[in-house]
C-alpha cells in the first residue's frame, strides 16, 4: 500500500523528475571523479613500483625516516649517507621463507657528482647487480647496449641523462664525492642506456652502477660472508704446507719489522655472479607475486624483525620513494578536497530541493492526518518516496558515470604537463572504473535520500492538521 502510493505520487509530479535528474547528474560526477582519482593512485603506484621502489623495501631504522634516496625530511631537505642494513644474511634467509616474494635484490644508494668532459651534474647512484634488479623494475627498457656484468665496472644511464651530457655506449663517466678538502673520484664506462615509461624529475637523476664502484665512492667497507669465501687453489696448497701448531716455535723477539720484508696478496673469491656474496648494502628491494599482499606482508615482516631484535623495517613503495611520491600524494589530496567541496555544494542544493518537495505537500499531509492517517504511515510514505527517487537517481547516475568515464578513456586526452603525467602515471587521462567506486557512489545517493526526508516530515507532522489544510506552513 505504502510503496504503491509512493510510486504513484512520484510519477504524478514533474518536480520528481527534476530531482532525479539533479541527483543522477551529481552521482555521475562523483563516479567520474572517483574513477579518475583511482586511476591516478594506480598510475603513480605502478610507475614507482615497476621503475624505482618495487612493491616493498627493507631498510634500516634510522634517527629520521630515510628513503631510497637518503634523508629527505622537510627539516633538512638534503640527502645524507644511508646506514648499512644488518644483519643482511639473516634477513635474506628470512625473505626466502616467504612464498609471496617473487624477487628481492639489494642495493646501495648515495648522492654524488657526475662529471663528463668537464660538465658536472648532481646524480643519485644505485649500486646493484642488474640481473634481478631489471626483473623487479620491469618497466625499465634497455634502449642501447647491455647491462654490465656481475663483478665488472659499468654504469647504466637513462636516456634523459645521456642526452643531457651527450654521452653514449662506451663513454667513461667520472663520479666525484667531496669529503672536506679531499674528494673520491672513480670512473666507469657506460654499458647500457635505458628509458623509464614516465617522465619524472627524480628518475632523471638516477644512475645504476656496479656495487663495487658505489662502495668505493661512498667509502663503504665491503664485508663478505665467511661461509661463501672460496680460496684460489694456489693459496689452499700454500696453507696446507704450514704446520700451524709449530709455526712460531723458533721465533725470537725483534726490535722492529720492516714493511718491505713482507708481501701481501689479496685473497680473491672465485664465487661469481652472486649479488649476495657481499653483505654490505643499504636496502633490499622486493617484488611480490601479487602486489595486493604488500600491506599484509609488511606487517608480518616487521613483526618478525621486532621479534628477532633487528633494527630494520619493511615499508611500502610510497615511503621508499620519499618526498617526491609524498608531494604527488598531497597534490592529489588537495585536488580531492577541491572536488569534494564542489560536490558537497551540489548535494546541499539537492537536499534543499528534496526538503522543499516535501514541505510543499504540507496541505496534503495535513489532510491525511485530518482523516485519521497515523504519523507512522505519513513518515513511511514520505520516506518511501524519497528513497525510491534516490535509488532511481543513484542507478542512473552510476550508469552515466560509467559512460562518461568510458568516453574520456576512449578519447585518449593527452597530458602535456610533466606534473600531470606524474600524477596520472601516464601520458593520457585514463579512468579506472571499479565496483567499489560504483557502490560507494550509490550509497551516497541513498544517504542523501535518508537525510532529506527527516527534517521536512518532522516539521509537517508538527503542524496542526487544520492549519496545514489551510496551506499555512
Amino acid at each position: 500500500m505504502i510503496l504503491k502510493l509512493a510510486i504513484k505520487n512520484i510519477f504524478s509530479r514533474k518536480s520528481s523528475f527534476v530531482i532525479i535528474f539533479f541527483i543522477a547528474f551529481s552521482i555521475s560526477v562523483l563516479v567520474l571523479t572517483n574513477s579518475i582519482f583511482d586511476s591516478t593512485e594506480h598510475g603513480i603506484q605502478e610507475t614507482y613500483t615497476s621503475s624505482f621502489t618495487g612493491d616493498l623495501v627493507i631498510r634500516p631504522k634510522f634517527e629520521t625516516p630515510i628513503s631510497l634516496l637518503g634523508d629527505e625530511t622537510p627539516v633538512t631537505g638534503t640527502f645524507t649517507d644511508n646506514p648499512i642494513l644488518t644483519p643482511y644474511e639473516e634477513i635474506c634467509d628470512l625473505l626466502n621463507e616467504f612464498s609471496e616474494i617473487k624477487y628481492f635484490n639489494p642495493q646501495i644508494s648515495g648522492f654524488v657528482a657526475l662529471d663528463f668532459k668537464g660538465r658536472k651534474f648532481p646524480a643519485i647512484i644505485f649500486g646493484t647487480e642488474t640481473e634481478k634488479y631489471l626483473k623487479i623494475m620491469h618497466a625499465i627498457k634497455i634502449e642501447k647496449g647491455f647491462p654490465y656484468e656481475s663483478g665488472k665496472k659499468g654504469i647504466m644511464l637513462s636516456t634523459q641523462i645521456a642526452n643531457k651530457i651527450g654521452a653514449g655506449i662506451g663513454s667513461d663517466i667520472q663520479f666525484i664525492v667531496a669529503e672536506g678538502l679531499s674528494a673520491r673520484i672513480r670512473t666507469a664506462p657506460i654499458t647500457a642506456i635505458y628509458s623509464y615509461p614516465i617522465e619524472n624529475s627524480i628518475f632523471d637523476e638516477l644512475v645504476i652502477i656496479s656495487p663495487d664502484v658505489a662502495r668505493e665512492l661512498l667509502d663503504i667497507n665491503a664485508m663478505y660472508s665467511g661461509n661463501t669465501i672460496v680460496l684460489e687453489q694456489e693459496m689452499e696448497d700454500l696453507l696446507q704446507t704450514f704446520d700451524m701448531e709449530n709455526l712460531f716455535e723458533d721465533a725470537t723477539d725483534v726490535d722492529g719489522i720492516k714493511k718491505d720484508d713482507f708481501s701481501f696478496k689479496e685473497i680473491e673469491s672465485v664465487k661469481e655472479n652472486d649479488e649476495d656474496f657481499s653483505t654490505t648494502w643499504n636496502f633490499i628491494v622486493c617484488r611480490l607475486h601479487d602486489s595486493n599482499d604488500t600491506k599484509k606482508l609488511i606487517k608480518l615482516l616487521n613483526k618478525k624483525f621486532k621479534n628477532n631484535g633487528w633494527n630494520v623495517e619493511a615499508v611500502n613503495w610510497r615511503n621508499a620513494a620519499g618526498s617526491n611520491a609524498l608531494y604527488l600524494f598531497f597534490l592529489r589530496l588537495i585536488l580531492n578536497v577541491g572536488i569534494f567541496i564542489v560536490l558537497i555544494a551540489g548535494f546541499i542544493v539537492i537536499n534543499n530541493t528534496l526538503v522543499i518537495n516535501i514541505l510543499d505537500r504540507t496541505r496534503e499531509i495535513g489532510t491525511m492526518r485530518a482523516i485519521g492517517t497515523s504519523k507512522a504511515f505519513v513518515c513511511f510514505e514520505c520516506m518511501a518516496e524519497t528513497m525510491i527517487i534516490s535509488i532511481i537517481a543513484g542507478i542512473i547516475g552510476c550508469v552515466l558515470g560509467m559512460i562518461f568515464s568510458g568516453i574520456i578513456s576512449a578519447c585518449h586526452i593527452p597530458l602535456t604537463n610533466s606534473f600531470l603525467r606524474q600524477l596520472f602515471g601516464g601520458n593520457f587521462i585514463i579512468t579506472a572504473m571499479t565496483f567499489s567506486n560504483l557502490i560507494k557512489s550509490f550509497i551516497v545517493s541513498l544517504v542523501i535520500g535518508m537525510i532529506a526526508w527527516l527534517y521536512p516530515v518532522h516539521t509537517a507532522l508538527k503542524t496542526n492538521p487544520v492549519t496545514a489544510m489551510q496551506g499555512v506552513k
